[in-house]
């Protein structure tokens, strides 16, 4: 027996209340490992009807290429049920700042939204609204709609930290300045083969022994070097895991402080049947 699903017919309006079609929409029900529909566009009088809903808290996520991108308030459909939502976008504005650690020096990372408005952003939303600091500091996030936000940051090198960021109904360009961000505890070291050749770009994880409040670090990146910084990390036991094309995976015990760990990671053993360079555990 097959049951229908429930639907969410979204119209999206102007800031002038006008409709907009070809709008992008993609409707995400929490608690489900972000999982979201394709996206869809919306017809000549802006709307767009979502079938086939499973049950559950869904919130829309609207994208224009002439406006802000949106988010509505979650909305909890029952099987069967038909429930309809209204996006109004906005005029768009930027947000540009820096990224700068000791000694006002910049840092390159990652930022994102994290929340609108005390709400935490779809997944959807985080995805589209993030930008990436170079070697400048510099970073700029845009079509961003007037509201209040929590940014998520991810400096390389230091520890994540969480800014907040109000934009205005009437401002086209927010400047937070400078944004200093701290090393913290950290883990250094380097990824090398037996010779010591550096292996750049290895991608490096830290997973506590025990239970400290959190989840396994983000993904790090080793140097042209071979050098690598695990920062933000709290004081206590690690297991550092390092892996790279050509490769298998090698896991050093640590604890949040070390200096000069050396991964020695293994050469895959399918390469070293064609007769490839070999790398030993130390």
């Amino acid at each position: 027996v097959l049951l229908s699903g429930a639907s969410l017919l979204v119209t999206v309006l102007d800031p002038e209340g006008r409709p907009v079609p070809g709008a992008l929409l993609r409707a995400e029900r929490e608690n489900r490992g972000g999982g979201r529909t394709l996206a869809e566009k919306t017809d000549t009088a802006g709307r767009f009807e979502f079938a086939g809903l499973d049950p559950g808290s869904y919130t829309v996520v609207a994208q224009h290429q002439d406006f802000a991108i949106e988010q509505n308030a979650a909305l909890q459909l029952e099987r069967e049920s038909r429930a309809s939502a209204q996006v109004r976008f906005s005029r768009p504005v930027t947000l540009i700042g820096r990224l700068v650690g000791e000694g006002e020096k910049p840092v390159a990372g990652g930022v994102s939204v994290q929340e609108k408005d005390g709400a935490p952003a779809a997944q959807a939303m985080a995805e589209l609204l993030k930008a990436e600091a170079g070697a400048d500091g510099r970073f700029k996030i845009e079509r961003v709609a007037p509201g209040s936000y929590a940014l998520a940051v991810l400096p390389r090198g230091h520890a994540p930290d969480r800014v907040e960021a109000v934009v205005g109904p009437k401002e086209t360009l927010v400047d937070l300045g400078d944004i200093r961000v701290e090393t913290g505890l950290t883990i250094r070291g380097r990824v090398r083969e037996k010779g010591g050749a550096p292996i750049s770009e290895a991608a490096l994880r830290a997973m506590p022994l025990r239970s400290v409040g959190g989840s396994m670090s983000s993904e790090y990146r080793a140097e042209a070097d071979g050098s690598f910084v695990l920062a933000g990390m709290q004081p206590g036991a690690y297991r550092v895991g390092a892996s790279a094309p050509g490769y298998a995976e090698q896991k050093r015990e640590t604890s949040a402080g070390s200096d000069n760990v050396e991964i020695f990671p293994p050469a895959d053993l399918m390469k070293n049947l064609f007769g490839e360079k070999a790398a030993v555990v130390n």
